[in-house]
């Protein structure tokens, strides 16, 4: 039980930290944005500028597109884990794998 309820707590923290993350870049861009059109801008085209955060609220931070930085990260970080993997001892005599940490892994082409 309590291995379960410390998964859903890792798999929830990493939703998180993705959606921070995400949503903190958004904000600054949107309010970079705002500042260069401010003295032009219609009030109208500004909300609609500030509400993309609210549509990127509630949309996953699953979602992207594969021309996205994020699929060309993945192995990168992949190889990142086995590295520290190789350097950490092993824990209850087997070592750490990338599938604990919750990534999913694509075959590289």
């Amino acid at each position: 039980m309590i291995e379960l309820l410390n998964h859903i707590g890792r798999l929830w923290w990493a939703w998180t930290a993705s959606m921070f993350w995400q949503v903190g870049l958004l904000i600054l861009v949107i309010a970079g944005i705002d500042l260069l059109t401010r003295k032009w801008a219609w009030p109208q085209l500004r909300y609609a500028l500030w509400s993309l955060i609210l549509v990127k609220l509630l949309l996953p931070p699953s979602w992207s597109l594969p021309s996205s930085i994020v699929p060309e990260l993945r192995p990168r970080v992949a190889r990142v884990l086995q590295w520290m993997n190789a350097e950490r001892p092993a824990v209850d005599g087997k070592p750490a794998t990338i599938a604990d940490c919750g990534f999913r892994i694509r075959p590289s082409a």
